[in-house]
């Protein structure tokens, strides 16, 4: 029943809205454990955890086609005679000035791991932080039900996988950099040095073979089988040029993957076997 002194304080409008609502209370029978509303919570993070599990593989997936694009461009540029791509004067086509060349060369024809070359700095950040997000999640296949540990662990993933933006637009700037300059280098060159890359013994085919110890799959392979990889895949290199492969994701084993995928390339190399077309 509304008292008197409510009715006298209130329009009829207004009161009709109060009893409104006064009806649409539920009563203490229909009302939720308060705990449910947690428990809900609880859920919603495991989801949200799961789902920066697939945001961190795409990561992974996107360094595999800038990975791709670099050594189409890096085949690009060994397949030009070494005279050539180190002249920064040609009689035809434009000049390219000395220490633009010289940086190519730092990076396409050094064997330094990546993680020790200032270009692959992005390259390194990206695929690192997805991979840690990866490995909790596969540690941590069964998450715990304690709200403020996903919160944490939630939110973790988040600051890490948002960083992340900024790192790919500077490895986007360094690879196009690169293209643009193998581009120029090869389009001066009316000659096709593809023909020494066959032979580890040519200058031409040494720095090839020394360029291609510096891929991911190439560092993990072991040592006694790796000499039998690189020359593998320097004659498929020559058959069928750059192909699409898991040159990162295949590198980190995620629950999402049942255990992680390897590339036909690095099944081989990291069985220690000669891979076989």
């Amino acid at each position: 029943m509304i008292h008197h002194e409510v009715v006298r304080e209130h329009s009829p409008d207004q009161l009709e809205r109060i009893v409104a609502w006064r009806n649409d209370v539920p009563q203490t029978e229909e009302l939720e454990d308060a705990t449910i509303g947690q428990a809900l919570t609880i859920q919603l993070y495991k989801d949200w955890l799961e789902w920066a599990g697939h945001d961190a593989l795409a990561w992974l997936r996107k360094l595999d086609k800038f990975e791709r694009r670099f050594r189409s461009a890096g085949f690009a540029y060994h397949q030009v005679p070494y005279q050539l791509r180190h002249s920064s004067a040609m009689l035809h086509g434009c000049k390219i000035e000395q220490p633009v060349l010289s940086r190519l060369s730092q990076i396409l024809e050094t064997d330094r791991p990546r993680s020790k070359q200032t270009f692959f700095g992005p390259w390194c950040e990206i695929s690192k932080a997805a991979a840690e997000v990866l490995s909790h999640l596969h540690k941590n296949t069964t998450l715990a039900n304690e709200l403020t540990h996903l919160r944490t662990v939630h939110r973790n993933f988040e600051l890490s996988l948002w960083k992340l933006f900024k790192l790919e637009g500077t490895l986007e700037t360094g690879l196009r950099w690169l293209e643009q300059t193998v581009a120029e280098v090869t389009e001066r060159s009316d000659l096709d040095g593809t023909e020494a890359l066959a032979s580890k013994y040519s200058r031409e085919g040494g720095l090839l073979r020394r360029w291609l110890q510096t891929f991911p799959e190439s560092e993990s392979c072991p040592s006694k089988s790796k000499p039998h990889f690189i020359e593998w895949y320097v004659e498929r290199l020559l058959d069928v040029g750059v192909e699409e492969d898991d040159y990162w994701s295949a590198l980190v084993a995620t629950p999402l993957s049942k255990g992680g995928t390897a590339s036909h390339v690095q099944k081989s190399s990291l069985a220690g076997e000669q891979p076989q077309i």
